[in-house]
């Protein structure tokens, strides 16, 4: 599976008042598609690719919490609070990676469960 991973932050210090962000994002999404799919994101996919992202940036796994209210204090912005750590990450995931990601969440609940 090939990410693409962004780190972005003005932060070059840890803060304790401050969890860093991690979202994914959808490659050729528009924005219509983005509202529309926001509280329908696949998160038990998304935790599953949580272990491959923290590889490719050579960092050790953290505790990750899924979050509505990621960005800002309405729902636009879904993502994982990470539990330490000072830059925020972003996921670009490819084109095959969102297809069949699309397949897993259009799958009944019991399917989910036993395809991971």
């Amino acid at each position: 599976m090939n990410i693409k991973i962004e780190r972005h932050s003005s932060r070059n210090v840890p803060s304790p008042k401050y969890q860093p962000r991690l979202y994914f994002f959808h490659p050729n999404e528009s924005i219509l598609e983005n509202l529309v799919s926001r509280h329908f994101r696949p998160i038990p996919f998304y935790k599953k690719l949580l272990p491959k992202v923290f590889a490719q940036l050579g960092m050790k796994p953290v505790k990750a919490a899924w979050r509505q209210r990621c960005g800002c204090s309405c729902p636009c912005s879904p993502g994982f609070v990470l539990e330490n750590g000072y830059q925020d990450i972003y996921v670009t995931l490819e084109a095959s990676d969102f297809e069949s990601e699309q397949k897993i969440n259009r799958m009944p609940v019991k399917e989910l469960d036993n395809h991971f």
